[in-house]
Parts: structure tokens; C-alpha cells; sequence
């Protein structure tokens, strides 16, 4: 299991899997289909989410995403690509080799 909240989640993905699944990327910078999750600052508290990346497109990222405490943050978003992209606050595990055959999943 992964422990923490939202903006810790693909850190602890890392810290649990990396050495067992070497073919997944943990990054800063987004992919199609990784799984994401970052922490902004807002006012004296700190939102942190995870999601799944669905799309990129020019300048825009698609995430698909879930709040805890509300369903208006959840669901498919779409926000400018330089915010999430090459980002300190946000990581992300781009799992897409064990998406293949070889894992038993498509």
C-alpha cells in the first residue's frame, strides 16, 4: 500500500516500486496514461490531489482526477501544460510499459 496523502503518493509509488518495476519513469514531467500527484499552496492550506493523465494536446494536459471532499474537483480537467510540466510540486509514475501483454494487462 502507498501511505501519505495526494502529493505524496507517486514519491511513495517510487520509494515501494522502483527497484521491483524498473520500467516505470517517476519524473517531473507528465506523460499520456502516468499517474500524477502534487500539492499547491492555497491560502494557509495545501490541496493535493492525485490523477491519471489522459491527454496532451499543444499546450493543454487533460487529467482525470478526484477529490476527497468534493465531486466539483472531480472528473476530466483540462489546464495549461507549463503549469504541470517540469514542476518541482508534481511527479509522476509513467507506468505505460505495464499497461502491455507482458503483465497480463492491456
Amino acid at each position: 500500500s502507498f501511505g501519505g496523502d495526494g502529493s505524496e503518493l507517486v514519491q511513495s509509488m517510487k520509494n515501494a516500486l522502483e527497484s521491483k518495476y524498473p520500467k516505470i519513469v517517476f519524473s517531473n514531467k507528465p506523460s499520456v496514461y502516468a499517474i500524477a500527484s502534487w500539492g499547491v499552496a492555497n491560502g494557509s492550506h495545501t490541496a493535493n490531489h492525485t490523477g491519471v493523465v489522459v491527454g496532451i494536446n499543444g499546450d493543454k494536459i487533460l487529467i482525470a482526477e478526484a477529490g476527497w471532499n468534493s465531486w466539483e474537483f472531480t472528473g476530466v480537467k483540462e489546464y495549461p501544460l507549463s503549469d504541470f510540466n517540469d514542476q518541482d510540486s508534481y511527479m509522476y509514475a509513467n507506468v505505460n510499459d505495464y499497461l502491455k501483454s507482458e503483465t497480463g494487462l492491456q
